[in-house]
């Protein structure tokens, strides 16, 4: 009886870390030219050039030794429904020093964890901006910010990247 229950046991674990597994997201680096080309128009639409431009401004701000780099497009798939969830972008280097004085937060963050929060703050902005200016909710640009905060709640830096936006 003992090795029944044992082997239950397991199984139920097993069938928990599967699930586990397929509910995650996944970032999948986009590398292919002409899909980095209509990376940002797929996912922003005519928004694409100002969120873009938001990006490189907020980064900036919070990472005073950056001075413009290469980025990198991520985008974000489930593997249960098998569907593209969102996108963050990434700057090359390696390690940036991130300070945020609004919440009083500084560390240094790797290049990854720095393009999910830089993203975050970019959506995050254009979601209030819209609503302040036009007093209309974009839920597409919410369900982009759910995703990646989704995201960001499983990577190795989550807490830091949770401190950061806090």
């Amino acid at each position: 009886m003992k090795n029944n229950e044992t082997n239950d046991n397991q199984v139920k674990a097993q069938d928990e870390t599967i699930q586990d597994y397929e509910k995650r997201i996944f970032a999948i680096l986009v590398d292919d030219e002409t899909e980095r080309l209509n990376f940002l128009p797929h996912y922003l639409g005519n928004l694409c050039v100002h969120i873009e431009n938001k990006i490189y401004d907020l980064m900036g701000y919070f990472c005073k030794d950056y001075s413009g780099d290469f980025w990198d497009y991520y985008k974000l798939v489930k593997i249960d429904c098998h569907q593209f969830e969102g996108f963050y972008m990434t700057p090359s280097e390696e390690k940036y020093q991130f300070v945020c004085n609004m919440n009083y937060f500084s560390g240094e963050l790797s290049a990854d964890a720095v393009g999910i929060i830089i993203t975050l703050y970019a959506l995050n902005w254009y979601i209030a901006e819209m609503y302040s200016e036009h007093g209309a909710v974009n839920e597409h640009l919410i369900r982009l910010y759910d995703a990646l905060r989704e995201f960001a709640a499983q990577h190795v830096e989550r807490k830091l990247i949770f401190r950061a936006i806090d």
